[in-house]
């Protein structure tokens, strides 16, 4: 029963919340992020469908967008709240594809999004990140 009243509230919420993904505010969107990972948790099967249709598009715009700023950021840029966004959106986009369920074209949506944060340019963090992301998500990185 208390699922059912979650899920009705995200149903309601859905369309106010994704806007928040989009926000010019990098920490509303840390939020919101953090929100769709718990989403992701406790309602996966009934948000997949929105997440790779309304959401993918908005994350990977926003990581490509971002790449081509980290990448030529010097050491001060980890410091900024843009970096710890790239930093929990790359961390968080494994599991969450997991709980989601999503198919390996979804996967290869994100994935192409990623890549840029291999390269050795980008701040060493962010590369980190994305290894023991793709380490711990083997069934998807492969």
């Amino acid at each position: 029963m208390v699922l059912g009243g979650l899920v009705l509230q995200v149903h309601q919420l859905w369309q106010p919340f994704t806007h928040r993904l989009e926000d010019t505010e990098p920490l509303v969107i840390l939020k919101a992020f953090g929100t769709l990972c718990m989403m992701g948790r406790v309602c996966g099967d009934f948000i997949r469908k929105r997440v790779v249709k309304e959401v993918w598009p908005k994350v990977t715009t926003f990581l490509t967008n971002q790449a081509k700023i980290s990448i030529k950021a010097g050491p001060a840029y980890t410091h900024t709240v843009a970096h710890r966004l790239q930093s929990a959106i790359l961390a968080g986009l494994g599991p969450l594809c997991l709980q989601l369920g999503v198919g390996e074209t979804e996967v290869d949506m994100i994935a192409c999004a990623c890549v840029p944060y291999l390269s050795a340019r980008q701040p060493t963090k962010l590369q980190q990140v994305l290894s023991v992301v793709c380490s711990e998500n083997r069934s998807y990185c492969t």
